[in-house]
Formats: structure tokens, C-alpha cells, sequence
């Protein structure tokens, strides 16, 4: 009976991390994610990918409420390289966090 390319696919990844079960379903994870991104709508050049729009988060730490993002603005288009720099505590995890969707933001707009 002759295998499937996602079957010879899966048996080739399974001897490569035959001793190792965690990398074999994480290698497995990878190649899911990257067949998923192929799959995935092409954005023109220019096209807003990432768009925040007076993003705030607030933490409560016991009674107390920290401020982690205070109103952030940002759009980020299709073809654009953007680095996030500033000293520690001025909120850049909390924007990643929010922008890759681990997170909800307290107000305002993220897409």
C-alpha cells in the first residue's frame, strides 16, 4: 500500500526524533503552523496588518491597579519591519501580548 506524502512526512519526522516525543509533537506544531501560514490570505504591500487604536491595560495587583499601556496608538502594514524599544516597564511585553492576541486589552481598539 503506498503512503501518502503526509504520511511519509510524519513516519520521516517520527524516526528523526525517535527518542525525543516532546520535539517530534512540537516539530509536528511547527509544521502545522507553517502549512496554516501558506493557506493564509496574502496582504498587499501598504495593507494594514496590526492596528491599535487608544489600547489600554490595566493590571490589579491586590487593591492596587497598574497601568501597563496608557492609550496606545499604532498601525503596522503589510512589508513593514517595526522594533519595539524602550527601558523596562513602559509597557512593550503588554503590546506584544495584546497584538498577538494572548491578551485583551482594558480599552480601547486592537486588530
Amino acid at each position: 500500500m503506498a503512503q501518502s506524502a503526509k504520511d511519509k512526512k510524519l513516519a520521516d519526522l517520527l524516526k528523526l526524533f525517535e527518542n525525543d516525543v516532546d520535539a517530534a509533537i512540537e516539530a509536528l506544531r511547527v509544521e502545522a503552523a507553517l502549512q496554516k501560514r501558506k493557506s493564509a490570505p496574502k496582504r498587499k504591500l501598504g495593507e494594514a496588518v496590526v492596528q491599535l487604536e487608544n489600547a489600554k491595560k490595566t493590571y490589579k495587583l491586590g487593591k492596587q491597579k497598574v497601568e501597563a499601556l496608557k492609550g496606545a496608538s499604532l498601525e503596522i502594514k503589510a512589508g513593514e519591519f517595526v522594533a519595539l524599544t524602550g527601558p523596562s516597564g513602559s509597557g512593550k511585553s503588554t503590546l506584544l501580548q495584546l497584538i498577538g492576541g494572548l491578551d485583551k486589552p482594558t480599552d480601547g481598539i486592537v486588530r
